[in-house]
């Protein structure tokens, strides 16, 4: 009895040790396969496949779970290889003494005894030569058992019936159907399973795309047993092979996304369902190259856009390029790739002008003005042409460059792009600090398509700044290409009646005039829209963005690879585009919602005002107009405007002199209002550089002074006299090296400043 019972503790323990040793000792390769990257399949917003991801060296292996194929897929492959399948442990020893016989008897190999656990062994660790040894048996045999211990028999079928090679770089029963037959498992017929359940056998020989024949005899024998039969005439049909492709539209939104999982280390997921609207995106990369043939004299070459969804961030178009395939850089992104963004950024600009040191009716001055001091900025507006007194919507609406320079100038370059790139997240920003300057305003920094478009949404968002979300399985997945913090949603950056204003202006047709003679052409919608465009670089860069109260498009023209545009192309095709894509969404969108009207301020009201100086009109103002102002805030008479006897007269602040005297104004009296005497330029200390590449004659200094009680000046450079000017109060003066000191006398006034020339 104490031998039975020892003999019984020793076959136990010999178990329990031997499935120890099966079930937890480290098998790393079953790890690797069950966290392996497989093809992932991309849908669009409507379950349409879009794009089936290849693996390394042009390798598909798409990943179905055992319940999303069919049972009589998964019966006849188990009747192919394993018919016993469910009641061994991964090894069957009456398999292995049947081949044994039959091989013996044949004198030769005539049959594998491999079990489908063993074959999940080989491929799990593949055998280094075509020459089976027992020793790599018993090995196949153990690994089998060990994943036998670990998987259950429906996780084993899962793991092989996903893995098995079928040849032509195709792996797994899901890419199996869609390389010979453009389906999925469920949509196989029984003649075509039979026929892929028969190529893993002998890939090269069996293959229906090398000759169908081939199956024919090997498929009948597992068919006899199914209770299907075919003449061979009928299974060539039957099982020809289709054309094969692997979708792959929207390609570079698609390696957008899979780059981003990459830089994050993150599997891609087998199913990765996104926003995209298919249609959406052909109509605006089919208007895109229809704009390019129309600009094919302008040297226009490649084009992009993107459509986000203001409220939720849902991408619901991305084209990164005209085409994949162009020879001109079509495989280079645009949402991604960093453009000038030229005067489409002004509105951030005068938004935060409006929480700083600007009202709506405040009047900017659109005259010509430099900028000394390091280094002298000059701006110039885009038609060289300057208007005076302007209104900031006047000025922001119409893009003039002279107004938003001298906000910024006022505001803050430093404030501007802590704004830039804490609360609007403009990342790419990070390090045009130190080069850009008053430039800024006007768009010299670069940025990808994708921040700009997800900048501008906060205007229709009440102020509410919220993260891009590609796919419905991560939303966080490009959180960081805006900024490092990762974990907010949403987030406000500016008061909600300021992006109100924002977007009223921009709505506002009627003040465009000044800058888009074309406006009614290229934005002229039906319903509420507003747009900002902008160009940079000589055209090399042009951009639209235009936004409904529910979607945001940004588009971008131009050359990847640097080469200027030639001719004035302006951003009116890119608008175009944009509005199509506008137009198309309010017109097909299910959201019946996308036309709603733009949200009036609250604590603001519109009063009538004097069109010019934006005051309370008078008797003599010519011209009023409609204009945001503080609920109960004063607003002063206007004062420029007055009558003298029967004539109305014009008096302007003395900043507008010099460009007042050099316009065909009929007025008698004075003009001006009677200021301060100040030197406009030079400022005080300024330093400027001698260039000795240049002739001496060409190099002079212009000083520019304006204001005092007499209509004319007196200009003294370094104690000696220069010359007396009349109404414009412009000298200039030889450029020379050494410390200066210039002093201007009007009247009883004078105003004295330094400068150095190095």
């Amino acid at each position: 009895m104490k031998k039975s019972k020892a003999a019984l503790f020793v076959f136990l323990g010999t178990i329990v040790f031997s499935y120890s040793l099966l079930r937890f000792t480290p098998f790393p390769e079953l790890k690797k396969i069950r966290e392996q990257q497989y093809s992932s399949r991309f849908y669009d917003k409507d379950s349409n496949l879009i794009f089936i991801m290849p693996l390394e060296d042009g390798l598909y292996r798409e990943y179905y779970k055992i319940d999303d194929i069919p049972e009589n897929v998964v019966n006849t492959f188990i009747n192919s290889e394993d018919k016993s399948f469910y009641y061994h442990p991964g090894v069957n020893p009456f398999a292995i003494a049947r081949a044994f016989i039959q091989n013996k008897k044949e004198n030769r190999t005539v049959s594998g005894a491999s079990t489908i656990t063993m074959q999940l062994a080989r491929i799990l660790v593949p055998r280094k030569n075509q020459n089976v040894s027992i020793k790599q048996k018993i090995k196949e045999s153990i690994n089998a058992l060990r994943i036998e211990t670990r998987l259950s028999k429906k996780e084993i079928l899962e793991l092989y019936l996903n893995n098995i090679p079928f040849g032509n770089q195709i792996e797994g029963i899901g890419s199996a159907s869609r390389f010979f037959y453009s389906c999925t498992p469920k949509q196989l017929s029984q003649a075509q399973t039979l026929c892929l359940a028969t190529i893993p056998r002998r890939p090269a020989y069996y293959s229906p795309a090398v000759d169908e024949k081939n199956s024919y005899s090997q498929a009948m024998v597992l068919a006899h047993e199914l209770k299907f039969n075919c003449s061979i005439d009928e299974w060539v049909k039957l099982v020809r092979p289709e054309k094969n492709h692997f979708t792959n539209r929207h390609i570079h939104f698609v390696k957008a996304i899979i780059n981003q999982h990459a830089r994050h280390n993150k599997i891609v997921p087998y199913e990765v369902n996104t926003f995209i609207d298919s249609k959406l995106n052909d109509l605006i990369t089919d208007n895109i190259n229809s704009k390019i043939q129309t600009a094919e004299n302008s040297r226009i070459k490649n084009g992009g856009a993107i459509v986000i969804e203001n409220k939720t961030g849902n991408i619901i178009a991305w084209i990164g390029n005209t085409s994949f395939d162009n020879e001109d850089s079509g495989q280079i992104d645009s949402v991604l790739a960093m453009h000038q963004t030229g005067s489409s950024t002004k509105p951030f600009l005068y938004a935060l002008a409006l929480e700083r040191n600007l009202s709506p009716n405040s009047v900017l001055s659109d005259i010509p003005k430099d900028y000394g001091g390091e280094k002298v900025y000059v701006p110039l507006n885009f038609n060289n042409q300057y208007n005076g007194p302007v209104s900031l919507r006047v000025a922001l609406a119409s893009s003039l460059n002279i107004p938003a320079v001298d906000t910024l100038f006022k505001t803050g370059i430093d404030e501007y792009y802590s704004f830039l790139l804490s609360s609007l997240d403009f990342q790419s920003l990070m390090n045009s600090r130190s080069t850009s300057g008053l430039s800024i305003a006007l768009g010299s920094g670069e940025m990808s398509l994708l921040e700009l478009a997800r900048g501008f949404t906060v205007f229709a968002n009440d102020g509410i700044l919220t993260s891009v979300v590609a796919t419905k399985e991560d939303k966080d997945l490009f959180s960081d290409l805006f900024s490092q913090n990762k974990t907010f949603s949403k987030k406000r950056v500016m008061e909600r009646d300021t992006a109100r204003i924002i977007c009223d202006i921009l709505s506002d047709r009627k003040s465009q005039t000044l800058g888009f003679r074309r406006s009614k052409y290229v934005f002229g919608t039906n319903y509420p829209c507003l747009f900002k465009t902008g160009t940079a670089n000589q055209y090399q860069d042009i951009l639209a963005l235009a936004s409904t109260s529910h979607y945001t498009c940004a588009v971008w023209m131009g050359n990847l690879d640097g080469e200027t545009v030639i001719g004035k192309t302006g951003s009116s095709l890119p608008a175009m585009v944009a509005r199509t894509a506008l137009d198309y969404i309010t017109q097909n969108g299910a959201n019946t919602s996308v036309c709603t009207e733009f949200k009036e301020c609250e604590t603001y009201e519109k009063r009538k005002l004097c069109r010019l100086s934006q005051m309370e009109p008078g008797e003599s103002c010519p011209s009023t107009s409609y204009e945001y102002v503080r609920k109960n805030a004063f607003v002063p008479l206007c004062n420029w405007h007055y009558r003298n006897g029967n004539t109305d007269l014009l008096r302007l602040p003395s900043e507008y002199q010099h460009w007042f005297s050099n316009k065909n104004f009929k007025n008698s009296g004075n003009t001006f209002s009677n200021e301060e005497l100040d030197i406009l330029y030079p400022t005080n200390g300024a330093a400027f550089i001698y260039d000795p590449g240049i002739q001496e004659e060409n190099q002079k200094l212009r000083i520019q002074a304006c204001g005092g009680t007499e209509n004319y000046c007196i200009l003294y450079h370094d104690g000696k006299f220069v010359s007396k000017a009349e109404n414009r109060f412009i000298w200039h003066v030889k450029l020379e090296k050494g410390n200066h000191i210039i002093a201007i006398k009007c009247g009883n006034e004078e105003k004295t400043i330094s400068y150095s020339v190095n």
